[in-house]
């Protein structure tokens, strides 16, 4: 049995994000043009803030495991990139990409090309539309990509159970 303090306050946050969603949607429905009354850009905020306490539980859970282990697994998207990482990268664009400039960093390419994996452009809601295209078929909400953190958590802690084992360094 896995010790999770951290996965109950993600539950918390995503019922509280995805409620925004739900409501956000509805009232785009509701007017000719929602893009006019900023409820697209509202939603784009929301979704980045869900992607950067996605992160932030995957930073609790990593611990004393690489970073480039922990990336690589868990559950793979279609495009056979690791969702922990995809999630991550999602984070990073929302925290920094005000701050990009006209070249970007290793880091900063690194991050445009898992959006372009995902075949979502760097323009408009790009988080919104990279939360659709992560968890499609389902529904684009952070529910829905709880399993996916909880599978890689798990898989997380065999790995740091297999590296406590004698004789495993």
């Amino acid at each position: 049995m896995i010790l999770d303090f951290d996965l109950p306050l993600l539950e918390e946050v995503a019922v509280i994000l995805d409620a925004q969603l739900d409501r956000l949607e509805l009232e785009a429905r509701g007017t000719d043009n929602p893009d006019d009354f900023g409820i697209f850009d509202r939603a784009q905020h929301v979704t980045g803030l869900g992607f950067a306490a996605c992160q932030n539980y995957i930073a609790s859970r990593t611990g004393r495991v690489s970073k480039r282990l922990a990336f690589q697994v868990g559950p793979t998207h279609r495009t056979g990139q690791p969702m922990v990482a995809l999630v991550n990268a999602a984070a990073n664009y929302w925290k920094h990409s005000a701050q990009w400039g006209e070249t970007l960093t290793p880091l900063e390419q690194q991050t445009a090309e898992f959006f372009s994996s995902l075949g979502v452009p760097l323009l408009g809601y790009c988080l919104t539309n990279y939360l659709y295209e992560l968890v499609r078929p389902l529904p684009a909400r952070f529910g829905t990509l709880l399993p996916f953190l909880v599978h890689w958590r798990d898989e997380l802690e065999t790995c740091r159970v297999g590296m406590d084992r004698p004789g495993s360094e």
